[in-house]
Order: structure tokens, then sequence, then C-alpha cells
């Protein structure tokens, strides 16, 4: 078989279920089991020896921080990477982990989708706020280098600015805007999803922070152009979804998938080699990229192919939540808002 480990460049792996957060947002619920058996750290060293060189390795969870081996699986992940970067709750810091973060080369990312008494709310988690607060301390006492991501949702819409500025003065140098989908398993499966008006109103907002505050934020989710067009929000990164193609990820019993969000994991990378693995995922990675009937139809098909095609399928749905095409019955998308002020 044809060689694909050239392909790959970006590779996540979830090293845990286990978070001291429990985010009504959070894909976790997708297994609906955080206490599942983790594999251990020799089968993890195994895994890496076994995977193709990359650009980029993501370290994820569930809190990472809470495996007690975790900074020797950085270790090993670096011989194969250029970069890597640990996503963490930001609930687990202290002066000990920030000098081995240093030591280790590696950037963290921590996801701050609200603040105050809101965060702790959202994260079902009392004290939750001050625990991250104080990270952050700890983050720039020892000058780390990271970023922060926020879910966007209904129930946090309305307070985006705010919450930015929090991002700003922790001192964050990136964010990464994640529009919320929700997830099969979650008790308010839709409520809290954005619609296609809440959607352009984000965009818009988080358009006019950046220009105004030259942050720069990139979208976590693909855009939809049927419902906002790049050339309107050009100070927002909006990257297209790779997974299936040159991203991947490997769950906590060390199987592959296309990507962390994904429902369906494929062969256990401890079984087989990797290309195997990668052959095992092709009847996925063909559903994960077959569009809904109207998107073939759409007229911006090749910009977007379908948005979050893992987000769908893992909300039940056949195309993303907020696409203006699913929305309506039009057999063409030529949408363009209506609204000049939405475009400022």
């Amino acid at each position: 078989m044809e060689s694909h480990s050239r392909l790959i460049t970006t590779m996540a792996l979830e090293v845990t279920k286990r978070c001291p957060l429990s985010c009504f947002y959070c894909y976790n619920v997708n297994d609906n089991d955080r206490d599942t058996v983790e594999i251990t750290t020799a089968q993890w060293v195994q895994i890496i020896e076994n995977l193709p060189k990359l650009k980029m390795g993501i370290i994820t969870g569930g809190e990472p921080l809470l495996r007690k081996d975790i900074f020797t699986i950085i270790r090993k992940l670096a011989t194969i990477t250029e970069n890597q970067i640990l996503l963490t709750s930001g609930q687990i810091m202290s002066d000990e982990i920030a000098s081995r973060v240093t030591d280790a080369d590696i950037a963290l990312q921590v996801q701050v989708s609200d603040i105050g008494a809101r965060y702790d709310e959202n994260s079902r988690s009392k004290g939750a706020f001050k625990r991250l607060e104080r990270s952050i301390i700890t983050f720039n006492k020892h000058n780390l280098l990271f970023t922060t991501s926020i879910v966007i949702s209904k129930s946090n819409l309305n307070r985006l600015e705010s919450i930015l500025s929090f991002h700003m003065a922790a001192g964050s140098s990136h964010v990464l805007a994640i529009r919320y989908i929700p997830q099969i398993g979650q008790k308010d499966l839709g409520e809290k999803g954005l619609t296609i008006s809440d959607y352009k109103y984000m965009l818009m907002r988080l358009n006019r922070f950046s220009k105004k505050n030259n942050l720069p934020i990139s979208l976590g989710i693909p855009n939809l152009p049927c419902v906002a067009l790049i050339e309107d929000y050009k100070e927002i990164n909006m990257p297209h979804c790779n997974a299936g193609n040159d991203y991947y990820a490997v769950d906590e019993l060390g199987r592959l998938k296309i990507c962390p969000h994904h429902i369906t994991p494929g062969l256990s990378l401890l079984d087989v080699s990797f290309e195997e693995a990668l052959e095992g995922l092709r009847e996925v990675i063909i559903k994960n990229k077959k569009l809904p009937g109207k998107c073939e139809e759409c007229s911006f098909v090749n910009k977007c192919r379908g948005g979050c095609r893992s987000g769908a399928l893992s909300s039940a749905r056949v195309g993303d939540p907020v696409c203006s095409v699913q929305s309506t019955n039009k057999s063409k998308a030529s949408y363009r808002d209506p609204d000049p002020l939405l475009r400022k």
C-alpha cells in the first residue's frame, strides 16, 4: 500500500478523559465514561515511536496534567515534532509544573469561556475561576508562552467583549474562538447552540474586538461561506478543517481518529501499524467527507466542504447546525448579509 505518513502534519494525543471540570460544552460526553482505562506510559511511547514525523503535536484530554507521566510523554513526542502545544483547563498549575513546562519547551493553551461565577457555573466546579486566575498568575510569573480558547454559545455570547478583555489582561497572545456545537449525550442538546443570526453576531463582534485591540483571533470550527463571507471579517483568521487529510488524533485507548471531536474511533495503534490504522479509517473518512445533498448543490461547497463534519455527526445532524443551506430550502446558496452593520 502507498505510504500516507508523509501527508500527516498534525496529531492530537488525547492522553486522558479525566478532568477537574465538567463543562456543559465538552465533547468528553461522547464516551460517557471519564473513568475509562487509560493506556500506560510505555504504551504511549510505543505509539509515538510508530507515528510519522509531525509539524505539530497536540497534547489534550481531559486535563493532561492529571497524568503523572505527562512530561515523559511530552519529551517523547518532541522527538518527532517541530512544535508542541498542551491544552489545559488551567486548574492544575504550580511553580514546579511551570518550571517543567519551561524545560519541556511546550506552549500552553488554556480554555476560558466565561469569567467569575459564570465560569464556575458552566464548568460545574466551585472555585474553578479562582484556580484559573492563580494558574494564569503562575503562567506569567514563569514567562510561559500561552494562548487561550473560548467556546461561544448562547450562554456567553452577550458577554463576549468582557470575556475577551479577560483573555487580553491574562496575557494571551492569540485567541481560538470555537462555536459550540451540541454533542450527543448532552442534556441541553441544542438549547445553547448558535443560530445563524447568533453566528453572524459572533463574527461581527470578534472582528471588531480584534481590530480595536490588535488581538489575533482564529476560528476553531470552519467558517461557512454560505453564512459569512471571509472578506467581510478580515480581522479573523478562518482556516479550513484538515481532519482526515493531514490532521488526526489518537484517543486515550490508543485508537486512531479523524479528530478529537469525531464519534468513530478506528483501530488501536497498539495492535496495528500507523499505515494499517490509517487504512482502517478509510470508510470513516469517506463518510466524514460525504456531504448532505443540499451541500452538493451549494455554490460555496468547494470553500467549506460542509463545515464541521465531525461536529455534524456528533450532534446527530446531517449538516453543520448553522449552515444556511441546511436551514432553508434554497437549492443554491448565494447568501450575503443584508445588514451593513454586521460587516464592519
